[in-house]
């Protein structure tokens, strides 16, 4: 048995041997080849990701269970480990372990590119895109097809007992120097910022990017300060904190669905002197059209319209950025979406906005498949009048997150 299972770790420690090459180097049925190739090998039966760390994961519990209730579990974990552990039915009895009550799983990239032709669509995506961005993408997609996609309970690199193997594996040069310049400015955010209502965390894509803006020439600066600027996806405040203090808006529109989120953002802004003329929290969604949403309310950075959590599920009041644009009045420089999965529904219901205005935009891409490969092409049916760049604003090499479309008004360039 033990043995199996040191097999099996091996067989998902080999090393990748390089990239996706571009997809007009490969036809579609190769490409589909190897995608399935890596899905057998990196997947259970499900379509799942399981890999060495899981492995580890589900027989360090094991063992550690007392000998009567380890005896009980035995032909289940046997029957776990025999199918490559398929996670849907892993997980229950990783529950009774760990009394874990709140499961999620995000869209499946794995799934979603076996169902999809994505040597068209990806070149669909790279169209028009710089070296930096290509690099970005390629990226992107070696750890989108290697990564496990852990529900949220398992997520984070605590759990990678291989850490040197995955770092000289999955990190890219430019993560490596984000995360270096990041360990190193983060004393300088703690005497900046009030520590405590960021629990002890500065968020990468904020602090150290900016959202984008950080790397920006004066030129785009000018061309956004003094006026009004939207944070789709406020958590408690430290973008429009960020964003605030540097950049000058008119007045930063703060949209967060969960009411106890929007109590701790006022509570950050008047932590950090920031007076009320200069910020709005709206409890609302962000979505195509007006209406209403469903989302299970956690309070926390994941909560997303797509309520994939499970828990008791809460209506709030959806509406679209065009409309409150309007009814507002607003002169709009700067439109940032994260969204957690539902930033492209929110980007269509901006459409009037960016053809009229040209705002500076950020829109996460890494939630899901239709975020990462539909935003571009979506804003590119709109206007021509942007340079866009795909960019990686996060320190992790363990995952894909916060891998961001930059947009920009050729004007500026």
């Amino acid at each position: 048995m033990l043995s199996r299972c040191l097999r099996m770790l091996r067989c998902c420690l080999t090393p990748p041997t390089s990239p996706i090459p571009p997809c007009e180097e490969r036809q579609n049925s190769d490409t589909f080849e190897a995608l399935l190739e890596l899905k057998q090998a990196f997947s259970g039966a499900d379509g799942m990701t399981s890999d060495s760390e899981q492995v580890g994961i589900l027989l360090k519990k094991f063992y550690a269970l007392p000998e009567p209730c380890r005896k009980a579990q035995e032909a289940r974990f046997v029957s776990l480990i025999l199918e490559n552990i398929n996670w849907k039915e892993a997980f229950p009895f990783v529950e009774r372990i760990d009394g874990i009550t709140d499961i999620s799983e995000g869209a499946s990239f794995k799934q979603y590119f076996l169902e999809h032709n994505i040597p068209e669509i990806l070149c669909i995506l790279k169209k028009g895109l710089d070296a930096e961005s290509l690099a970005v993408v390629d990226h992107f997609m070696f750890k989108a097809l290697r990564l496990p996609e852990y529900p949220a309970e398992v997520a984070g690199k605590r759990f990678f007992a291989f850490s040197a193997l995955l770092r000289k594996m999955f990190q890219s040069p430019t993560e490596k120097k984000s995360e270096e310049r990041y360990e190193a400015e983060l004393p300088t955010y703690r005497q900046n910022f009030h520590y405590a209502e960021f629990n002890a965390y500065f968020e990468p894509s904020v602090f150290l990017f900016h959202h984008g803006l950080r790397s920006r020439s004066k030129a785009v600066l000018d061309y956004i300060r003094h006026k009004d600027f939207i944070d789709g996806g406020a958590w408690i405040g430290d973008s429009a904190l960020v964003l605030g203090k540097y950049y000058e808006p008119k007045k930063i529109h703060s949209f967060e669905i969960s009411p106890a989120t929007c109590k701790r953002y006022d509570d950050v802004m008047r932590a950090n002197g920031v007076e009320s003329s200069c910020y709005v929290i709206v409890n609302e969604g962000l979505g195509e059209r007006k209406g209403k949403g469903l989302f299970v309310d956690n309070s926390g950075e994941g909560t997303s319209l797509l309520a994939r959590r499970e828990g008791e599920e809460r209506e709030i009041t959806v509406c679209s950025i065009d409309a409150y644009v309007a009814a507002q009045r607003l002169h709009v420089g700067f439109i940032k979406l994260d969204l957690e999965g539902f930033g492209l529904a929110a980007l269509k219901g901006a459409r009037e906005t960016i053809i009229s205005q040209l705002p500076v935009l950020s829109l996460s891409l890494y939630h899901t498949p239709e975020e990462f490969f539909e935003t571009k092409p979506y804003l590119e049916s709109l206007t021509d009048a942007y340079t866009l760049h795909v960019e990686r604003h996060h320190i992790d090499y363990t995952n894909c997150w916060d891998t961001v479309l930059m947009a920009i008004p050729k004007t500026l360039l």
